[in-house]
């Protein structure tokens, strides 16, 4: 259980990150990474030891990247698991069921904090904006009842349904302004302030590419050829899909950029770490 603990300061600065610049250092993964598979290997080659329940814990991986391949997480939070699902193996079946709740309940409610703070913050539709602090009650009100619940060990099934009814209420409202949540967190950028694993929207349109930079590109890009124009979109990758970005790829934007003064629009998401961090913390301490 000791290990488990390990994880904390880790996740605690990738939540920081997340919420600061929309995206966790890769200092920060490529440490744990290094350090966890290390750690495993010596506990596993000098005690023996492996997690009590580490197929739960690629499970967990698994879930996690097949979450990424339909868009449901961005390439940072996938990452983030690539170290943690060890940690989590150390959890017992009890823990496994509250992280996940956790994770994705929290998840929801930051979604939802997210939403009438964008509305605010744009002074977009009044009723939606409505809708989104509804939205946000019902959640906060459900996320209490299934803790009180918890805690005090209820036997009355009318409690949990209760909070599932609420909750419920409070995903159908998101699903009303969802798409107007998505509208307002698009923003233009340059090649040279994309970063890794952002998703772009529609194709990258350059007026004018010459055939040194045509042939730099057509590895990593579909290339689709108009009229006095050329639209390029990222080729799919093991671990980045047709709006993802790699770095390589980002790379290859700037280098021809120089001559095609383009920009392009982004698709960013709400901030997902700092859920994973509140669920690993609420699965320990409970």
């Amino acid at each position: 259980m000791i290990y488990s603990y390990l994880a904390i300061i880790p996740l605690l600065l990738a939540s920081i990150e997340d919420l600061r610049k929309k995206a966790v250092n890769d200092i920060i993964n490529y440490y744990m990474i290094i350090f966890t598979f290390s750690l495993m290997l010596y506990n596993f080659l000098k005690y023996n030891l492996l997690p009590q329940n580490i197929l739960i814990g690629l499970f967990i991986l698994l879930l996690y990247f097949a979450f990424y391949i339909i868009k449901a997480v961005a390439i940072g939070d996938l990452f983030i698991f690539l170290w943690l699902f060890y940690y989590i193996s150390f959890f017992n079946y009890h823990q496994f069921i509250i992280f996940l709740i956790s994770t994705f309940l929290s998840g929801f409610l930051i979604a939802n904090i997210y939403s009438v703070y964008l509305f605010y913050k744009n002074k977009k539709d009044k009723q939606k904006f409505i809708l989104a602090i509804i939205s946000l009650l019902f959640s906060l009100i459900a996320s209490s009842i299934l803790i009180y619940f918890y805690m005090m060990l209820l036997t009355d099934i009318i409690y949990l349904i209760f909070s599932l009814i609420l909750l419920l209420f409070a995903a159908f409202l998101f699903k009303t302004y969802e798409k107007d949540v998505k509208e307002m967190l698009k923003f233009i950028r340059k090649p040279s302030e994309l970063i890794e694993g952002d998703w772009i929207e529609h194709g990258i349109i350059y007026g004018n590419l010459n055939e040194e930079a045509l042939k730099k590109i057509e590895k990593d890009f579909i290339i689709k050829k108009e009229t006095n124009r050329y639209i390029i979109k990222p080729k799919r990758k093991l671990l980045f899909g047709d709006k993802g970005l790699s770095k390589d790829q980002i790379k290859l934007l700037n280098e021809i950029n120089n001559k095609n003064n383009v920009e392009l629009i982004v698709q960013e998401g709400f901030p997902f770490v700092p859920a994973i961090f509140i669920g690993y913390l609420i699965a320990i301490l409970l």
